[in-house]
């Protein structure tokens, strides 16, 4: 069920900020995805509270993107891709509505890790 913020919204699924195009964090990145994600463990590890992405099999990262896809389409929480202009990936942008509360202007957590 979306969270009630998002139930009467929708939210893109592309988007191009000025020189950051975002594209849907999805199961079809997934090998660009743990190429970059674990290139970049030293400086990712702690950023989620946890160990992630220390030790993290190519398996357990399509089932991360995979219900990160779901959570977007179900507008339960929003994970994008920061691509530059030429394509190149930079990091990710989630969207992470609190469950507990409604707000006028939801919070958004942002990680850049390339």
């Amino acid at each position: 069920m979306p969270h009630s913020d998002f139930a009467a919204r929708t939210l893109p699924r592309t988007a191009i900020l000025g020189p950051f195009h975002l594209t849907p964090l999805t199961p079809a990145e997934a090998e660009e995805d743990f190429e970059i994600v674990t290139a970049s463990e030293h400086v990712l590890v702690g950023v989620f509270g946890d160990a992630w992405p220390s030790g993290l099999t190519f398996a357990e990262n399509i089932d991360d993107l995979t219900r990160q896809d779901r959570e977007f389409r179900n507008a339960d929480a929003f994970s994008w891709i920061i691509r530059s202009a030429e394509g190149g990936y930079l990091g990710c942008a989630y969207l992470y509505p609190d469950a507990e509360t409604t707000r006028p202007d939801p919070v958004v957590s942002a990680s850049g890790y390339r």
